[in-house]
C-alpha cells in the first residue's frame, strides 16, 4: 500500500503538471481517482481526531488510576475485583470494535490495535493485583510466564502480530527469571515446568502462531526463544550433553521445511509462505554457528570440563531428555527431507545443479562443520583432552567459514552475506591479535590491514555489482541464502 507521504508529494506533482500544460484534466483526474487525492484532506481529519482520542484517553487513565489509588485502600474486595475486570473488558472491547469495524477509517482501526495492546499489558496489572488481592503472590516468573500465555492466546484469537511479539517477549523473560529461581520451585510446578521445556513452547507455540499471523517477527522471536533456552538449559549441567546444546539448535533450523507444518488448514498458509520463514531460520542457524565458532576459536578449551553433578541436576537432566528427543527427532526428519527432489533450492533439478555449483554454505558444509564441532566436544569432555588441537581446529573453521560467506555473497550479489562473512573474517582475526601476548606495532598493523582490506574488499565489490550481473538464481534460493 502506497504511504500517504507519497500520495501528497504525487497530488503536488500532479497539480504543477496540469498549471504547466504537461497533463490535460483527463490525466489528472484519472490519477487522482487511482491514488485517492480526495481521501487525504480526510485521512489527516481522522488522524487528529485519532490524536485527540488517544491524548484524552491517557488523561483518562490517568486520572482513574490516580482515583483507584487514593480509594484502594477503602474498598471492598468485591468492588476492586470488579474494577479491575471492567477496566480489562472494556479496553478490549473497545479496541475490538474499532478494530473490527469495517466502515471505520484506518485511523481509527489503528486505534483499535492500540487499545487491544494496551488491554494485554492491562491484562498482566489485573493479575498482578488479582494474586494479591486474594493472598497469592506467587513468583515472579510465573506472572511473566502467565502473562506471556494469556497475550498469546488473545494473538492467536485476533491473529495479530504486536501481541504475539509481545506475547515473545513476556515469555521471556519469565524465562530468564525462573532460570535461576525454578532451581528452588517444588517438584510438579507449572511454572518449573514451562522453563524446563520452553524450547518445545517455542516450537509449538510460537512457530504456529508465526504462521497464522503470517508474521516473521513472531517466528523469528520464536525461534530465538528456542535456540537459546536449548543451549541455556543444557549448560545448566556442568558439561554434560553440551555438544547436544551446541549442534542441535543449527541442525534443526538449517534443515528447516515449512511442509512440517502442511497438514489440515495449516497448508494453505505455509504454501502462501513458502519459503520465507526457512530463510528466517538459516540466518539465524548462520548467526548461530558463527558464534559457536568464534567462542571456542580462543583459548578457553582447557577449561572445558565436566562437572559432578548432584541427584537433583541429574534428574532435571533425565527430565530434559524429552526435549532433546523431540528436538533430535525433528532434526533427522528435517535433514532426511532434505534429499527430496525439487527442495534444496524449491526449483528443478538442473536450477538445483546450477545453485550448488556457486553456493559454498550448502547443507553439506553446515553438516560437516556442525558434526566435527560436535565430535570435537564429545572427544575432549568424554575421551581425551584436545586443548590445542581444538583452539586450532576451530580457528580453520571459522577462517573456511567466514571465507565462505564472503565468496557466497560475492556469487549472488547479496550485501548482507558478504559483510557478514568480512566481518567474521576480520573480527577473527584482530581477536587472535588482542588474545595472544602480540607487541603494539603488530596489533596496529592488523588494525589498520583489516580496516584498509574492508574497504578495499567493499568498494571492489560494488564495483562487481555494477559490472557484472550477479548470478541468476530462483527466488526461493534467494530467500533460503543466510
Amino acid at each position: 500500500m502506497l504511504s500517504e507521504k507519497f500520495r501528497r508529494q504525487l497530488r503536488q506533482e500532479t497539480e504543477r503538471w496540469l498549471r504547466e500544460g504537461t497533463i490535460d484534466r483527463s490525466t489528472y483526474e484519472k490519477l487522482a481517482d487511482r491514488y485517492q487525492f480526495s481521501d487525504l484532506e480526510s485521512s489527516a481529519k481522522n488522524r487528529f481526531t485519532a490524536l485527540l482520542m488517544s491524548l484524552g484517553g491517557i488523561l483518562m487513565g490517568v486520572g482513574t488510576i490516580i482515583f483507584v489509588a487514593a480509594n484502594w485502600e477503602a474498598w471492598s474486595r468485591f468492588s476492586r475485583l470488579i474494577l479491575l475486570l471492567s477496566l480489562f473488558f472494556s479496553v478490549n472491547g473497545t479496541g475490538f470494535y474499532l478494530w473490527r469495524k469495517p466502515t471505520m477509517p484506518p485511523s481509527y482501526r489503528q486505534l483499535g490495535q492500540g487499545l487491544l495492546l494496551l488491554g494485554a499489558i492491562v491484562l498482566g496489572a489485573n493479575m498482578a493485583l488479582m494474586s494479591q488481592l486474594f493472598g497469592d503472590s506467587g513468583n515472579l516468573y510465573e506472572l511473566f510466564l502467565a502473562w506471556g500465555l494469556g497475550v498469546a492466546f488473545m494473538s492467536a484469537s485476533l491473529r495479530l502480530t504486536s501481541l504475539g511479539v509481545l506475547a515473545a517477549i513476556l515469555l521471556q523473560i519469565g524465562y530468564w527469571i525462573g532460570l535461576s529461581s525454578s532451581s528452588i520451585a517444588p517438584e510438579g510446578s507449572w511454572g518449573k515446568a514451562i522453563v524446563e521445556h520452553m524450547p518445545l513452547v517455542g516450537l509449538f507455540v510460537f512457530i504456529p502462531l508465526a504462521y497464522w499471523c503470517r508474521s516473521p517477527a513472531i517466528f523469528g522471536l520464536g525461534a530465538i526463544a528456542a535456540m537459546t533456552s536449548f543451549l541455556a538449559n543444557l549448560l545448566r549441567f556442568q558439561g554434560w550433553a553440551i555438544e547436544l546444546a551446541i549442534a542441535l539448535p543449527p541442525a534443526l533450523f538449517w534443515a528447516y521445511r515449512d511442509r512440517l507444518w502442511q497438514f489440515g488448514r495449516w497448508r494453505h498458509l505455509t504454501s502462501v509462505l513458502e519459503g520465507r520463514f526457512r530463510a528466517i531460520a538459516r540466518r539465524l542457524a548462520v548467526l548461530f554457528l558463527s558464534a559457536v565458532l568464534y567462542v571456542f576459536s580462543f583459548n578457553i578449551w582447557h577449561y572445558l570440563k565436566l562437572g559432578n553433578l548432584d541427584f537433583d541436576r541429574w534428574q532435571s537432566l533425565r527430565a530434559f531428555i524429552v526435549d532433546i528427543a523431540i528436538v533430535g527427532a525433528l532434526t533427522l526428519l528435517g535433514w532426511l527431507q532434505l534429499r527430496s527432489p525439487g527442495d534444496s533450492t524449491g526449483g528443478s533439478p538442473e536450477t538445483q545443479d546450477r545453485f550448488q555449483q556457486w553456493r559454498a554454505v550448502n547443507s553439506p558444509t553446515v553438516a560437516a562443520l556442525i558434526l566435527l564441532v560436535g565430535t570435537l566436544l564429545f572427544w575432549h569432555l568424554h575421551v581425551a583432552p584436545i586443548p590445542l588441537f581444538g583452539t586450532i581446529s576451530m580457528n580453520i573453521m571459522l577462517f573456511l567459514f567466514s571465507i565462505s560467506l564472503v565468496r557466497d555473497g560475492l556469487a549472488a550479489g547479496v550485501r548482507r552475506t558478504f559483510w557478514g562473512g568480512t566481518l567474521l573474517l576480520s573480527l577473527s582475526i584482530v581477536s587472535r591479535m588482542l588474545e595472544y601476548n602480540t607487541g603494539l606495532l603488530l596489533k596496529s598493523f592488523v588494525f589498520v590491514l583489516c580496516g584498509v582490506g574492508a574497504i578495499v574488499a567493499g568498494l571492489a565489490f560494488e564495483q562487481t555489482l555494477k559490472k557484472s550481473k550477479p548470478l541468476s538464481i530462483p527466488p526461493s534460493s534467494q530467500e533460503e541464502a543466510p
